[in-house]
């Protein structure tokens, strides 16, 4: 079968969406016509924050794992030079198929003094709760983990290569 732009899906997928066995269904798998590969349900989009890779690059980080996700718990606390820094506390959760986080929890701090908790998803940026004055580090990472948990799933998706794409030449 093929979509509107001429895709073709895999051999026995269109019997899946028929209620007919497929195992790639069965194994929570679907057909991405963007990638034309089969990618998972659980599958993540990069946040899209990049002041990540500054961060990551100028402040204290304490790197472990949860779930297969490569996590950095991230300290910017306030200096001179960085009194604007919009983050007190990161944590980060990588996906080790992308290299690029999947999910932020952040204490912000806003322009009127207060903070806030929030988690960032690919686009979207949810604030959890407001502070009147910033949680200790040991606080924040409590309530990060806890978040983590709430947000990724048991593991990775495992990406799984469909059909090579053909380049255009001309």
């Amino acid at each position: 079968m093929k979509d509107a732009r001429g895709l073709a899906e895999p051999k026995g997928y269109a019997e899946a969406r028929k209620g007919g066995d497929c195992p790639a269904a069965e194994q929570g798998l679907y057909w991405s016509y963007e990638t034309e590969t089969l990618i998972g349900k659980a599958a993540m989009e990069a946040i899209s924050d990049m002041t990540w890779l500054r961060q990551l690059a100028l402040s204290s980080v304490e790197r472990f794992e949860l779930h297969g996700f490569g996590m950095a718990l991230v300290s910017l606390p306030p200096t001179p030079a960085r009194h604007e820094e919009r983050f007190r506390y990161r944590l980060l959760a990588f996906d080790p198929n992308l290299g690029k986080p999947v999910l932020s929890v952040d204490l912000e701090s806003g322009i009127l003094g207060d903070y806030c908790l929030a988690v960032q998803t690919g686009r979207e940026h949810r604030v959890l709760a407001r502070y009147d004055f910033p949680p200790s580090i040991e606080e924040f990472r409590e309530r990060a983990l806890a978040e983590a948990e709430a947000v990724l799933p048991p593991s990775p998706p495992i990406p799984m290569r469909g059909p090579a794409r053909k380049r255009r030449r001309g």
